[in-house]
């Protein structure tokens, strides 16, 4: 450190630190002294201890500087986006101890010494990092083998280093599915020749539909192209591969995956390696909780005010809530960890975040990447050739991120005009190699991608959006001469940021235009990742010129099938963007196509496909045209399972819109393909939906016809939960149609079905209706032992939905009680609507304090109107509360003397006020003031008589709401 701190010479700006040999050292110094440059020079080898060094000083020195261009590049050697990785450790695990313990039983599972599973989860939410803290925490006994790329050239090997007890890890499985897949058989297989179990753990992205649909191709390609993809792979860094399939949906299992299908595609015994995984559904990782979140982002600020040495924001209580609110904001559905951080940083740096969105937050991130590679090359460059070889740098660093890095020899091949500038800017270096390995975009020889995934995407999408067409167009063409790399990016690109394409849709020319040449390599498979982009793409106009660049890939290569179905595809997604006279116009060219192409069955599916989706857009009479088309084509392709599901929706989605004899004609349409394809399950879950439908408009008689036969689906198809839950809602509807006998029948029949699948909540609830539904025919005794059993379904579940239906049988039940009875079941509401404050049971408790103040004296009103006037408050926008409110008021008003009625007609008056379009509060406070003009005398009577006649004349609805009333009124004293 003494040393370098000589070095620093007064009157001289530029400094740089270079390796070279003992004879070049007098020139080096010479040539670049001429140009102003002070040299630090240092034997071959030596540079990273001494640039460690020099960054140290330059936090010592000038720590303003240090912290406004690099504020957190201290904390890890590699650049400042290192923090962010999986392994970086900057802060503990937080929110996944369930997780951790589902994968320490998956660890000890005893199903078998192989067992297989899978993390799944959108990017960013924390895969990487639970199966780096998982591996970490082996028991003793336990060794770790992370998949790396090269291992898939040799899957066998691994297998032969397999004599100990070993978790497997693996990433990225799109690659390498078919070879993994029969990797995994052998070791299912052969199981008895080991005696130490073998966990192999998959850990991958959440994929959209997109990127799923198209992974079939990718994998194709690969298996076609393997010699090109092993040496691509040969050529990557030797970074640890994460093997994980990913889902939304938490009951996906491993045959709901596009890349389990390739996966089990050339096994021998799918069922056997199916019965190899741990469970039915992978763990999928869900949004972590506020609190954990907010342990994030606590932790975080600590670490990075830590690493600054001085203390900035501080992170309170206050402050999180609102980074946690502006994180909801961001990313409303997924709250990724990886977001909060970034938002944590920024606010650490003093950033004004009110107004951000996603997109700001994104700005800043690769904004300050964007600094730190721009200080490094001031660092070792004059001032006046700075931009044009930064700009050059921005663009390798962009290509090295769309393709996961680049060999740095690749360079010169894949981009001569950047190489050029780089070489002829960089003259005063050992090399061009060199300049990029002093500027720290260089790491063992290869350029480095820019990580985590989601942020070196953004950072290309912006950059392409700054570049002129040729610059995109030259970009692009590179790019794709590594395939496989290339899709996989370019598709997650636009899945992740396909709304900023929307936002300017002419970018999607610019990205997709038939003027980018593509390498011979990818031109079969380029139009894979079209399709793609139309289904992204939500401008027709532009998704048409997507499915016209798919149609010149067509007409150059007709015999292929694939491409065949890519511009089927695209007409069909094209379909779904267009409005109805256009999108009828669209189906009509996909309809000609399958018919051209008869033996190509995915063009059959995707013409089915259109028809069903335009037919949801048409009326009735040409909705029935469009389905009795897809008829015709469900005849033509009898085997295609696909084909006849998607006409057996579309009979269930017409038959919604039908009544009377043409929707039993539908019905009946459905049972008979129940019947032809008796295993098809899709099919009988549609009939399913059409039977409990029609059931809802049919009396008692007619509903107890279709629940006989969802009952007798439930039989044929026991594991079909879909089909389970329609007989359950149809069964709730029969018990609302039926007496208080029949009622109590078909709950018992929901109880039933309740034990059979004791998993499944949504039976829970659906009893609970039931039981409702039953309580409203009972006398008190009965609607007390209903309570009962529905207190006991809400103790079980604590469920909202079934909260709700239990206080709707209290309100049932507070109707029959004394007062002492009534208070009761208040105070039972209270509780409840303070355990989930929604808006349904603050109606019910609402419901229950007016059936209350029936019942009580002056003073029992009073307080019962306090509680129920502060309900009002809290949900001001629920008129049925203050319709209530303002009813129990009118009661109090009976109750009281003069004086006390006035004070309670200036409470109604208020609420009037606030209500001034609700005629049933205008017509109580009517009624108010008929009911204080009744105990007034003389003048004061006339006034409010006045008064009354104001609002009555003033508002018609008012006056015919309020003369119901007193005729209600005067009829109720004729007959006492």
């Amino acid at each position: 450190m003494d040393i370098l701190h000589d070095s620093i010479i007064q009157g001289v700006n530029h400094y740089t630190v270079i390796g070279c040999q003992e004879s070049e050292k007098d020139e080096k110094v010479r040539r670049l002294g001429e140009k102003n440059i002070r040299a630090i020079l240092y034997k071959q080898g030596r540079h990273e201890a001494v640039r460690v060094i020099l960054e140290h000083l330059l936090e010592e020195t000038n720590p303003d500087l240090y912290q406004k261009i690099n504020p957190i590049a201290a904390m890890k050697p590699g650049g400042s986006f290192e923090q962010f990785s999986y392994n970086a450790e900057i802060v503990p695990l937080s929110g996944r101890k369930k997780e951790m313990s589902e994968l320490n039983s998956f660890l000890r599972t005893s199903g078998g010494l192989f067992q297989w599973w899978a993390i799944v989860g959108p990017s960013g939410c924390g895969k990487s990092r639970l199966a780096y803290e998982f591996q970490n925490q082996l028991p003793a006994g336990w060794i770790v083998h992370k998949l790396k790329r090269n291992d898939y050239k040799n899957l066998n090997g691994v297998t032969e280093r397999l004599t100990q007890k070993t978790l497997l890890v693996a990433d990225y499985v799109q690659e390498h599915a078919r070879e993994l897949g029969e990797w995994m058989e052998s070791l299912n297989e052969n199981e008895q020749l080991r005696s130490q179990p073998i966990r192999l753990l998959l850990v991958e992205r959440d994929t959209d539909r997109g990127l799923e649909d198209f992974l079939c191709p990718v994998v194709d390609y690969v298996q076609e192209h393997a010699a090109e993809i092993v040496k691509w792979m040969e050529s990557l860094s030797e970074q640890p591969v994460l093997l994980l399939p990913a889902s939304r949906e938490a009951d996906r299992g491993p045959e709901d995956y596009a890349w389990t299908k390739q996966l089990y595609s050339n096994v021998r015994n799918e069922m056997k390696l199916k019965e190899a995984c741990y469970r039915e559904s992978f763990l999928k990782l869900s949004p972590l909780s506020d609190e954990n979140l907010m342990d994030i982002m606590e932790n975080y600020a600590r670490t990075l005010q830590w690493h600054k040495k001085k203390s900035g924001r501080v992170l309170e209580d206050k402050t999180r809530q609102i980074l946690l609110q502006k994180l909801k904001m961001i990313d409303p559905y997924l709250c990724r960890p990886l977001y909060a951080m970034f938002l944590t940083v920024a606010y650490i740096e003093c950033k004004d975040i009110e107004q951000w969105k996603r997109n700001d937050m994104l700005n800043y991130v690769i904004g300050e990447e964007g600094k730190r590679i721009k200080f490094s090359i001031k660092n070792v460059m004059c001032k006046d050739t700075v931009d044009k070889i930064y700009n050059a740098c921005i663009y390798l660093k962009c290509a090295a991120t769309a393709l996961q890095g680049i060999p740095v020899e690749n360079l010169q091949k894949l981009f001569p005009d950047i190489w050029k500038i780089i070489k002829d800017k960089s003259e005063d270096f050992e090399s061009p190699e060199d300049f990029l390995y002093q500027t720290g975009l260089t790491f063992k020889d290869k350029l480095t991608a820019l990580r985590p995934d989601v942020v070196g995407e953004y950072f290309v999408c912006r950059w392409l959006f700054e570049q002129n067409e040729k610059t995109i167009h030259d970009f692009v063409s590179a790019i794709w001469k590594e395939p496989v790399p290339a899709i996989i990016f370019f598709d997650r690109l636009i899945c992740n940021f396909g709304d900023l394409l929307n936002e300017n849709p002419e970018r999607w020319d610019r990205l997709y235009s038939d003027r980018i040449l593509l390498p011979e390599n990818a031109l079969k498979y380029y139009p894979q990742h079209v399709l793609n982009a139309a289904y992204y793409c939500n401008s027709a106009v532009q998704c048409e010129k997507l499915v016209c660049l798919l149609e010149i890939f067509t007409n150059k290569y007709p015999d292929d099938s694939k491409i065949a179905f890519a511009f089927a595809g695209g007409l069909f997604n094209l379909s779904n963007k267009q409005d109805r006279r256009y999108s009828e116009s669209t189906v009509g060219r996909l309809e000609k196509y399958s018919v051209d192409n008869p033996d190509v069955i995915e063009i059959a599916v995707e013409f089915a496909k259109a028809l069903f989706n335009l037919s949801n857009k048409q009326d009735v009479l040409s909705a029935e045209a469009s389905i009795a088309r897809l008829e015709k084509l469900c005849a033509g392709y009898p085997d295609v399972t696909e084909i006849v599901i998607l006409f057996a929706k579309g009979l269930f989605n017409l038959s919604c819109e039908q009544d009377g004899q043409d929707e039993e004609r539908n019905i009946t349409r459905l049972e008979k393909l129940c019947v032809r394809y008796p295993n098809v399950t899709e099919i009988a879950a549609e009939f399913a939906k059409g039977l409990y439908n029609h059931s809802i408009k049919q009396d008692e008689r007619g509903a107890e016809r279709s629940i006989v036969y969802l009952e007798k689906l439930c039989a044929a198809h026991p594991g079909v939960i879909e089909i389970v839950v329609h007989f359950a809602k149809a069964l709730v509807n029969l018990s609302n149609k039926q007496d208080m006998q029949g009622a109590g029948q078909t709950v018992r029949r929901l109880e039933k079905l309740c034990t059979e699948h004791p998993d499944m909540a949504e039976l829970e609830i659906l009893f609970a209706k039931g039981l409702y539904n039953l309580s409203i025919r009972q006398d008190t005794q009965g609607v007390k032992r209903t309570a009962k059993c529905l207190k006991k379904l809400y103790i079980k579940h604590s469920d909202a939905e079934i909260a709700a239906v239990f206080a709707g049988v209290m309100v049932n039940l507070s109707s029959k009680q004394d007062e002492q009875g009534a208070e009761r079941i208040a105070r039972c509401l209270k509780k409840l609507y303070a355990e989930h404050s929604n808006t349904e049971i603050a109606v019910k408790f609402a419901k229950v304090l007016f059936n209350l103040s029936i019942r009580q004296d002056r003073q029992g009103v009073e307080r019962t109107a306090e509680c129920l006037e502060k309900l009002c408050a809290e949900h001001p926008d629920v008129i049925e509360i203050a319709v209530l409110f303002a009813k129990m008021l009118v009661n109090l008003s009976c109750k009281q003397d003069e004086q006390g009625v006035e004070r309670t007609i200036r409470r109604l008056e208020k609420l009037c006020k606030a209500y001034s379009e609700v005629t049933e509060i205008q017509a109580e406070f009517a009624k108010g003031l008929f009911n204080l003009s009744g105990i007034q005398n003389g003048q004061a009577a006339e006034r409010t008589m006045e008064r009354l006649r104001m609002i009555l004349m003033q508002n018609q609805n008012v006056y015919s709401c309020f003369n119901m009333a007193i005729q209600k009124l005067l009829s109720e004293n004729q007959c006492e």
